[in-house]
Formats: C-alpha cells, sequence, structure tokens
C-alpha cells in the first residue's frame, strides 16, 4: 500500500520555540568555520594607516604564538555558542534558573548616581527589604568583615586621583555572597597629618563592590573599608516598621490635679499601633502642628489630661534579633597603607568664596565635597575665606539674628556660637545642662553688636528627657511664620535622629512638606532671610540599633525630592562626609568635629571677613 504523500497543508508546522534555521550542509559549515577563525586571527593584525595616501592596508605585528591561541580560544568559544544556538541551548538561562529553583533571590536593583553627595534613590528598595526573609537562627549567612577581602587597583597613586579598591564580600562560612544590598563605607585617613576623606561604593549586585576614594592630598595614608550595615539589619528595620509603625516610640503622660497621679502611653506617627495596643488612641495631630501625631488612650485620664512628653526605649526585639542588629554594624574588613605621589599639574584649588556658590550646587554635589587636611576642613566646591576669629564671626552675625531648629545637635552649634561670641544666655538652667533645661526654647545675645540667637527644638516625635513638658515643643513651620518682613535672618533646620527613630519615610515627608511651605512664605516677606539644611552625620555608637547607612540616605532623598524648587535658595549643608572621615563615634560630635562643622556654616553664612 503506497504511503500517502503529506502535502504542506498536512505538514506538521513549526511551533514558536521551534523555529530554527535550515541547517547547512557539513562542508558549508567547515568552511564557513575556518574562513571565521582566519578572519578573526588576521583581522585584527592589519589596520588602516590614516597617514598614508589612498588608506593602504600595512601589517601591525607579527603573529606570535600568544596571539594564535587568543584567537584559537575565541575561536572555539564560537564554535561553542553557534552549536548552542543550533539546538536552542542557553547554559546561563539553564544555570541560572536552576540556581532559581533551590532558592529565590532578592535581586535589589543598583544604586544611580552612586557618587552623588546626597542620596537620591534608596527609598525604591524599601519593598525589598521589608520582603527579605531573615533567618535569626543562623548568622552565618550574613556578611562577615573578618572574611571578606579588599584589593587597591591603582598601580600608582597621585594627588587628585581615584583610587578604586575591589571588595568581596564573603560570609560567615568563608562563601562569597552572590546578592547586594549590604552598606559598605570607605575612608583614607593619615593620623601624622590629621588628614581624612571619605569615598563611596558602587554595589555590583552580585557581592562584589568597588570603592572609590579620592587621594586629597601627598604622603602617606591608610585606606579603609567597613561593613556599615548589612542588608539583614536594614530588613529587620523595616520589617519592624511595618509590624509596629515605629522603631522606637516617644510616650505621653497624663495628670489632672495631682502630678504624682499619673498614667503614661506610647506615641507614634501613625495610630493604628497604639490604637491596638491601648484599645483606642488621642489624637494629637493639632497639637503638633497639624503634622500626624498619636497616643495611646489612657485607662484612667482623658486625653486634654496630657501635659509631658519623653523617650520610651521600649524594644520589641528578641535576643537574636537583636544580636544581628549590633553585632555586624561598621565591622572594619581591612586597612591598606599606601603612598600618594606629587603631580606634576595638579588641579587647582577652589577659589570662589562660598557665600557666592549657587545654592543648587549644595544640593546636587558629588562625593568628596570636602576633606581634611592638617586638622581643617576643606571643601571641593568653593573657598572658605572667613578667619577663624571671634572678631570676623562677629562682623558676619552683628544686627542679624541666627535662629536653630532641631535637636540637640544644631544645640551643640548653638552652644558653641555662644562661646566663641561670648554673648549672654537667658536661662542659666541651659548652661548647667539641665536635663530638662536644655529641651526649651533658648535665647542669647549681645546688645553691643546686636547679636541675637536663639535655639528650639522640633516638632514631635522628639525623644526628650521623660516629664518634659508639651509646652517646650513647636514645629519648624510656627518658628518660621513668626518672623516678620524685610529681615535678614540666618535659619538652620535640622531632623534626623529623633524622626529616624519614629518615622518611615512617608511620616518624615510630611514634616519637612510643612516647614517647605512655611520657608516659601517666609520668602516671599523676607527673600534676604537665609535658609539652611543642616544634613545628616555619621556615628558608629556600638549601642546603636537602627541601621542609619540606610536612614540617612531616605533622609536625604527627600529633602532632595521636596527641595527640588527651592534648590537655588536654600542651602544643604553636608555633614556625613564630614564626620565619616573624621570617624566620628558619638551620637554628639566632639568639640573639634562641631568646630569644623560650625566654621563650614559659617563660610557659607558670610562675605569675606578677615577678622582684623
Amino acid at each position: 500500500m503506497s504511503k500517502r504523500r503529506r502535502t504542506s497543508k498536512h505538514r506538521r508546522q513549526p511551533t514558536k520555540d521551534s523555529q530554527i534555521p535550515k541547517l547547512m550542509s557539513a562542508k558549508t559549515l567547515c568552511f564557513v568555520l575556518i574562513v571565521t577563525f582566519f578572519l578573526s586571527t588576521f583581522g585584527t593584525l592589519v589596520r588602516v594607516s590614516e597617514s598614508m595616501p589612498g588608506n593602504v592596508y600595512r601589517i601591525k605585528e607579527t603573529v606570535g604564538w600568544q596571539t594564535i591561541m587568543y584567537h584559537h580560544r575565541k575561536f572555539m568559544h564560537m564554535t561553542s555558542t553557534f552549536m548552542d544556538s543550533l539546538e536552542h541551548r542557553d547554559p546561563v538561562k539553564e544555570q541560572s534558573t536552576a540556581t532559581n529553583v533551590k532558592k529565590k533571590i532578592i535581586r535589589f536593583e543598583p544604586i544611580v548616581q552612586p557618587a552623588a553627595s546626597v542620596a537620591r534613590n534608596i527609598i525604591s528598595r524599601y519593598p525589598d527589604y521589608s520582603s527579605l526573609k531573615v533567618n535569626t537562627n543562623d548568622v552565618h549567612g550574613i556578611a562577615n568583615a573578618s572574611n571578606s577581602h579588599i584589593k587597591i587597583t591603582n598601580s600608582r597613586i597621585c594627588i587628585d586621583d581615584n583610587i578604586t579598591v575591589r571588595i568581596e564580600l564573603r560570609n560567615g562560612l568563608d562563601e562569597r555572597m552572590v546578592t547586594g544590598g549590604d552598606f559598605l563605607r570607605i575612608w583614607m585617613k593619615d593620623d601624622h597629618s590629621h588628614s581624612s576623606v571619605a569615598g563611596y561604593v558602587i554595589d555590583h549586585m552580585n557581592g562584589t563592590y568597588t570603592g572609590v576614594v579620592r587621594a586629597a592630598w601627598k604622603g602617606r595614608a591608610t585606606v579603609k573599608v567597613s561593613v556599615g550595615h548589612t542588608k539583614e539589619q536594614v530588613a529587620l528595620y523595616a520589617q519592624y516598621f511595618n509590624k509596629y509603625g515605629a522603631f522606637k516610640y516617644t510616650n505621653a503622660t497624663f495628670f489632672s490635679v495631682h502630678p504624682n497621679v499619673k498614667e503614661s502611653t506610647q506615641c507614634s506617627s501613625t495610630h493604628w499601633q497604639v490604637e491596638q495596643r491601648y484599645r483606642g488612641y488621642c489624637n494629637f495631630t493639632e497639637k503638633n502642628y497639624n503634622i500626624s501625631y498619636f497616643c495611646g488612650q489612657p485607662r484612667y485620664f482623658d486625653c486634654e489630661d496630657w501635659k509631658q512628653y519623653g523617650w520610651d526605649d521600649v524594644m520589641y526585639l528578641d535576643r537574636r534579633e537583636i544580636h544581628i542588629m549590633k553585632a555586624f554594624s561598621h565591622a572594619l574588613i581591612d586597612a591598606i597603607p599606601i603612598e600618594i605621589q606629587a603631580k606634576r599639574f595638579p588641579i587647582p584649588y577652589p577659589r570662589l568664596p562660598c557665600h557666592l556658590l549657587e545654592k543648587h550646587y549644595t544640593w546636587t554635589a558629588s562625593v568628596p565635597v570636602g576633606y581634611r587636611h592638617m586638622g581643617l576642613w576643606h571643601s571641593t566646591q568653593c573657598s572658605n575665606h572667613i578667619a577663624r576669629r571671634t572678631k570676623a564671626y562677629i562682623n558676619c552675625l552683628a544686627a542679624r539674628s541666627t535662629i536653630f531648629v532641631g535637636d540637640s545637635t544644631t544645640r551643640q552649634w548653638f552652644k558653641h556660637l555662644v562661646k566663641i561670641l561670648g554673648i549672654d544666655l537667658e536661662n542659666q538652667a541651659f548652661a548647667k545642662n539641665d536635663s530638662r533645661g536644655w529641651q526649651k526654647h533658648i535665647r542669647a545675645k549681645s546688645k553691643r553688636y546686636a547679636i541675637k540667637m536663639e535655639w528650639m527644638p522640633h516638632e514631635h516625635p522628639f525623644a526628650g528627657t521623660p516629664g518634659s513638658a508639651i509646652s517646650n515643643l513647636k514645629s519648624v513651620q510656627y518658628r518660621l511664620d513668626r518672623i516678620g518682613a524685610n529681615r535678614t535672618d540666618i535659619v538652620v533646620i535640622h531632623w534626623f535622629l529623633h524622626i529616624a527613630r519614629s518615622c518611615d519615610h512617608n511620616a518624615f515627608r510630611e514634616h519637612v512638606r510643612k516647614a517647605k511651605s512655611a520657608i516659601v512664605r517666609l520668602l516671599e516677606r523676607s527673600p534676604n532671610v537665609q535658609i539652611f539644611i543642616k544634613g545628616t552625620h555619621s556615628h558608629t555608637y556600638k549601642n546603636e540599633y537602627m541601621p542609619l547607612e540606610y536612614i540617612r540616605r531616605f533622609v536625604e532623598q527627600v529633602l532632595y525630592e521636596e527641595f527640588i524648587n527651592l534648590q537655588n535658595k536654600v542651602t544643604y549643608l553636608e555633614g556625613w562626609e564630614l564626620t565619616e572621615a573624621m570617624e566620628n563615634d558619638n551620637v554628639h560630635p566632639s568639640f573639634h568635629i562641631v568646630d569644623q562643622m560650625v566654621h563650614n556654616f559659617m563660610a557659607f553664612a558670610c562675605k569675606d571677613i578677615d577678622g582684623d
């Protein structure tokens, strides 16, 4: 019985996945591969000489065994790739698929513009950290600084060069990390010359990183790399926030007739957690100048009986979570000594005085914005022309009011200037460092020079001394709205650690927007007022639970985004690099660090004054 011929209509049509090119004959395939081999080998040995007329070809170099072997390997790779394409196999894809079947790995998106001094794109990673599963029973998979390696790739280092460091993170089992998301820091210092500078780190999302730090001075130096915070620490922080509504609470104290009979409840920027814990909540948003603030409903008092506030350090972390939050922070990977040589044509120092620098450059600067040399901080953007003399400071601030709104670090700036200027405080309890007195609105003045200075804490949440009166706190917008028209005041605004305890990026944005609207109104009636936003600062305090490497980035990003249309009118005072480079370890920086920060601020606030 003759077989029936299958027509094209009855032939099996190839599917989309099975559509493969028509295979060539063996002779044709061999010919193509041989020609490809010779072209790849000898094609690089000739070049067009642009200096010869008629584009005459000439031999670039003689054929050596190393060249033949290189192109042989290239030829074999091309052959393997070609055969794989015929068989529809993708070895890399198959290997990746097999790996993903074993374990689901969260791939973090790379940070755009890692050299930006003011962070701009960390908030998009928050969902990834929130969904990252942390095995608190086994910490061996966490990045381990002792097992990690760094290597400087520069063969020769001259002043103003970028020193590049290859970083390979390994875990507690000495296995290479295969994902990114950890926060590393790099800096360079020399104790002999009292010099230091901070750098930045590029995350390649595969367990390897590249650190970059500028050679800012000539001579000896030591490059240091550390694990600031691991992704597991940030994940626990984000998950804790999602569960409890705050990382650390503040508290509200209620009493009516007798102050000794009182009750305290926890407070947060969100109401749902305190409502569940206390079966009700007090909405103090209006009392907090229309910024969200809620406290648990007391059992024996009314919400109107709220009289005092303070910190609340109760944490709902277990022993293993606490170990992860504290044990893996700021662990040094290695410190490599180097020698920086002179350069024949070094980059000239900036000559533009800082007070003439366009304000938006303070928001868009790249790392480093400055460095310390011979004990003094030098800006890479502009020149600090103001003399380090009391008379120079007096000439700058005479007949003006300087207003600081923020926390205890802006209070440090206030006290530092008061001491330099030798002006009188109105409240002596402040001078004696009374635990509750420092949180009150404080003023200082000099009748001789018509200098007025004041400091006040910002709005809730504010982790003050328990028992502090609620009348102490006013919002930033409240204070700005009370500055009159046609003024020449200097205003310094700061949010960081108190906000970081209790607010995520969404809650913090509400604070900034309220203040921004007040700044717009102020500049309309007093265009000569100088507005400064004091940035974040680094500290490696061992008992700190919060992953500040992540927190400072979301604080900076919110500030950057909300002030995007005011960056030409508001100056950003970067502080993280200075404190990181100078290895600040305390919540409150030392006198020397504060002195450098204040003098840098004065360079932007004052005209060229030598103090003579």
